[in-house]
């Protein structure tokens, strides 16, 4: 288990996109972003990332007929 610090993130030059749509180049990360990341973090002052997993918005879902009953 971590400790649950803050680290800096060091993207390395041969990142690596996953499960994005075909062709997709860049991510855009902002402060509070919902981000999957590997990497390493050896020695616990940055976390150096080597692939970004996109995580799937509500807008790429088919929409469907939901029903709540009380």
């Amino acid at each position: 288990m971590g400790s649950a610090v803050r680290v800096p993130l060091k993207f390395m030059p041969d990142l690596k996109i996953r499960s994005g749509p075909k062709g997709q180049a860049n991510v855009g990360l902002f402060s509070g972003a919902i981000a999957a990341l590997k990497g390493r973090n050896g020695s616990g002052d940055w976390f150096s990332v080597s692939e970004v997993m996109t995580v799937r918005t509500a807008s790429h879902f088919r929409p469907c007929l939901c029903l709540i009953f009380f």
